[in-house]
């Protein structure tokens, strides 16, 4: 699926929460790490000192 920029943008602040994302493999905020927020286990590792950009 391909989505256009003003799709993205409209999109873009959602969270899992207050939508149904029907066949997500996974959801990283990155708030919390690595951690799968989709609640099927796919929790990552952080290698390195990832840089955060404002």
């Amino acid at each position: 699926m391909v989505r256009t920029e003003a799709e993205i943008q409209e999109d873009m602040n959602n969270h899992i929460e207050s939508e149904n994302h029907t066949g997500l493999a996974g959801y990283w905020t990155f708030n919390v790490g690595a951690q799968d927020q989709s609640g099927n286990s796919r929790n990552g590792t952080i290698h390195g000192r990832p840089v955060t950009i404002k």
